[in-house]
């Protein structure tokens, strides 16, 4: 519990730093030149003007093991660099987003401070920003791009990170509203509504992941609710609203022609005439190969890629460019070795586990479900130095941190 006497002003300075901090991620990204140096920047400078001079910044209580878990990774990750044998572009970035994410993460816990309205305020702040993100992203898109890889607008956001960014706040919007369904305000019943906007979003981008995501996200919450009438209510109430809905969209020749092919590959397998599936499940062979070669402390930073760009005869059959392999466990695996795989996923699978005696506490539920659903979802994108990817499961993992706490 924040126990410090913050003036409203600070609040409010607070508040809108972390508000731009997430627009400006989202919308600018790599288009301005040291775009992610002045966010975080920005957000460092204005954590420490919100506090008075004889406030100290707080990173202590019980979130402080979450930054020296992020803190040990990132060196270790840092370190790796030491015996990789193939220089990429994209070393130097990786190593600089460590650093980013971990002051990211002192801010966060300065915030938070083992409270619950915070976690929830924060949380508030992201279904915002992701929101007015997503009505920015598809008004600068044309609509002949939605649904495939020219989609994006003037943003440099991909649109399987989009999908993946309104899915999780989908998800924390519909947490949010079941946090206070039982003493709702007016105010509040819109956080339903914009779940489902957010759902829309999600599913618009055209990525098949998100359909999995989006049931991850919120059916493992529901499973972990007490009682089993509850739990077949909303699973049935979920199916029926999901039935309904493509329902209505086969209808639409629109929707047909943007998404019905992708829709079919999701349940068919590897029949998209694009072969991204294949492709990525090649490039995962490759990186548990050469996993297997250096197991241990693997082959060094970024190493998947740097082997990627000498292997031109597969670039060239599949017409594609040197990158990650789509797979953060077996990226892991490939460039830190066991000794990176395990400082990544095992402090918060071990606080989630320790946390399954009290699963149906609300906060321990949600963080959960945000751990268990995150590293589902890594298997098919890389999150380990991702700003936005690992807020998420920083949130998660500071909801497991404050169920004790009464406010």
């Amino acid at each position: 519990m924040d126990t410090r006497n913050f003036s409203k002003t600070s609040i409010n300075i607070m508040d809108a730093t972390w508000l731009v901090y997430f627009l400006m991620s989202y919308t600018l990204g790599n288009l301005v030149k040291y775009n992610h140096y002045i966010t975080t920047i920005m957000i460092m400078v204005m954590t420490a003007c919100a506090h008075s001079p004889k406030m100290k910044l707080k990173i202590g209580g019980k979130a402080r093991p979450i930054l020296y878990y992020y803190g040990l990774f990132s060196v270790w990750i840092i370190l790796s660099w030491l015996w990789v044998k193939t220089s990429t572009n994209d070393q130097k970035t990786i190593v600089t987003s460590c650093i980013e994410i971990t002051a990211m993460l002192i801010c966060m816990i300065d915030y938070i401070d083992n409270s619950k309205w915070k976690i929830q305020k924060l949380m508030h702040i992201y279904v915002q920003s992701t929101t007015v993100f997503g009505i920015i992203y598809y008004i600068s898109s044309p609509i002949s791009t939605w649904g495939n890889e020219k989609m994006g607008g003037f943003t440099p956001i991909w649109r399987n990170s989009a999908g993946y960014y309104f899915a999780f706040a989908a998800g924390f919007s519909f947490y949010l509203y079941m946090l206070n369904k039982n003493q709702i305000k007016h105010g509040q019943k819109k956080l339903i509504w914009i779940a489902l906007l957010l759902c829309v979003m999600a599913v618009g981008t055209g990525s098949r992941k998100v359909f999995v995501q989006i049931a991850l996200i919120m059916l493992l919450y529901v499973l972990l609710q007490k009682g089993i009438t509850k739990k077949i209510k909303m699973i049935l109430g979920a199916v029926i609203l999901a039935l309904v809905a493509i329902g209505i969209g086969s209808q639409i020749p629109a929707f047909q022609s943007m998404y019905a092919d992708r829709l079919l590959d999701a349940f068919m397998g590897m029949k998209s005439e694009d072969g991204s599936t294949i492709v990525r499940s090649y490039m995962r062979v490759f990186a548990f190969e050469l996993f297997l070669q250096k197991p241990l402390i693997g082959n060094g930073l970024n190493a998947f890629m740097g082997w990627m760009a000498g292997n031109t005869s597969f670039l060239l059959r599949w017409n594609i460019s040197a990158m990650y392999s789509h797979c953060n466990q077996v990226e892991l695996l490939c460039n830190a070795g066991i000794i990176g795989f395990l400082l990544y996923y095992c402090y918060p699978v071990v606080e989630a586990w320790k946390s399954k005696k009290c699963y149906y506490k609300s906060y321990n539920r949600m963080g959960i479900s945000i751990i268990a659903s995150y590293i589902i979802l890594d298997y098919g994108t890389i999150s380990y130095y991702m700003r936005i990817y690992l807020f998420i499961l920083f949130i998660g993992m500071m909801c497991l941190k404050v169920e004790d706490n009464v406010e």
